[in-house]
């Protein structure tokens, strides 16, 4: 009889959004504009920036975002965990058994069949819950989104641009990842005092949440 692990559907988000997201570039900037066919001079232009991604990863680790995923995560677990210990109990009854007699024949077969409804179970689960993840991250994108160009408008600025901030190190040890943090960071020169980031935090009510790291929701 083969060796059951019991596994339980974690349902985290954490760093993965910097790579989970799409996250393909700048994407389309939020952006306070004039009027569709009128060109603003360039002496009308005003230009600010905005670290989308870090507020968007800092704002799904609060609640009720994480209420949600820990709820999502229990339902699953609650599926799963009747199989998991009918698996546990098979392959306790089957160490005190020859396997050679009939009843741990009996028993292999049904721990197999029980093993395997387990995993399409899990790999179910696993589906409704990257969903809801999905889900959650392009309702908290929306809405930084949203208050940037609120923020933006109020403050006079024309367009925003989609960039990391902070120091361009890179993180990846790979060249993918390598460019695609080199892509998120289209603007190479700017003013500080035109980076609406820390302002955003605050109208989102994240100031104080610092980026969650690898292991956190």
């Amino acid at each position: 009889m083969r060796k059951f692990e019991r596994v339980c559907v974690y349902g985290g988000i954490g760093l993965a959004l910097a790579a989970g997201l799409g996250w393909r570039g700048p994407g389309e900037p939020a952006a306070a504009s004039n009027a569709p066919g009128v060109v603003a001079p360039m002496d009308a232009i005003r230009l600010a920036t905005v670290d989308i991604l870090s507020l968007v990863q800092r704002l799904v680790t609060t609640e009720p975002y994480t209420q949600e995923r820990d709820a999502m995560q229990a339902e699953q677990n609650k599926r799963l965990q009747p199989l998991a210990e009918a698996l546990e109990k098979m392959q306790a009854e089957a160490q005190d058994l020859r396997p050679e007699s009939e009843r741990f024949k009996a028993l292999d077969r049904q721990f197999g069949e029980t093993n395997r409804e387990f995993a399409r179970i899990e790999a179910e689960a696993r589906t409704l819950i990257e969903r809801q993840n999905t889900q959650q991250v392009a309702g908290a994108y929306a809405r930084v989104l949203e208050e940037a160009e609120k923020l933006a408008t109020g403050l006079g600025y024309t367009h925003v641009i989609a960039t990391r901030s902070g120091a361009p190190t890179i993180l990846s040890d790979n060249i993918p990842g390598a460019v695609q943090e080199i892509l998120a960071r289209p603007v190479v020169k700017s003013n500080a005092a035109d980076d609406l980031t820390d302002r955003l935090a605050k109208v989102l009510g994240i100031e104080n949440v610092p980026m969650p790291g690898p292991d956190e929701d």
